[in-house]
């Protein structure tokens, strides 16, 4: 895509963009769409102030104790303030900018092969490497990242065949931590 074929329209631009930062497939919604319009009237000056709020819904619950590594070690999903950093996918901290009031949602256990579970949501959203085989036996396979709810991460196990080719989905491990270097007493 040329640089003319998406100036000045935002959302052709995210797209774009979004392959270079992140794996997941992008999953455009309604609300992209109209927040993307009205930033461009801002951008033209049609528009003189502007503010977006997120709908109601669209955070992704985590039960409260939940462990989550911040920077000051670990803390319960549920004491997490705004202003704490907590650790990315990709191992580098990030600011919590708000809070969500605790709510009561159905919730589901996620249980990895090592043993490990977590407690969320059902429109939690994980990204998956999800298997795709081409053709018939002896094809090749092909894993592509896509984005899915717990209840949609549900559904493609229970339908799953145990004796078909279809690997299951993968959930990618967290990248390692990137701390700034330190004058530690002793060598790690």
């Amino acid at each position: 895509m040329e640089r003319a074929q998406y100036e000045g329209s935002l959302i052709e631009f995210f797209k774009r963009a979004w392959r270079e930062i992140a794996p997941a497939a992008l999953k455009l919604n309604w609300h992209h769409e109209v927040i993307a319009e009205h930033l461009e009237a801002v951008s033209r000056e049609e528009i003189k102030q502007l503010l977006i709020n997120i709908p109601p819904g669209c955070t992704k619950a985590l039960a409260i104790d939940t462990p989550v590594l911040t920077t000051w070690g670990w803390k319960r999903h549920g004491d997490l303030a705004p202003g704490d950093f907590v650790f990315g996918p990709d191992g580098i901290p990030k600011r919590v900018e708000g809070r969500s009031p605790v709510t009561r949602q159905r919730c589901y256990r996620v249980k990895w092969d090592d043993g490990a579970t977590l407690v969320a949501s059902g429109d939690h959203l994980w990204t998956v490497e999800r298997d795709y085989p081409y053709g018939g036996p002896g094809a090749r396979r092909n894993r592509e990242a896509v984005t899915v709810t717990t209840v949609e991460l549900i559904k493609t196990i229970a339908g799953r065949n145990p004796r078909a080719a279809q690997r299951p989905d993968r959930i990618a491990v967290s990248r390692p931590l990137s701390l700034p270097p330190r004058q530690l007493l002793i060598d790690p």
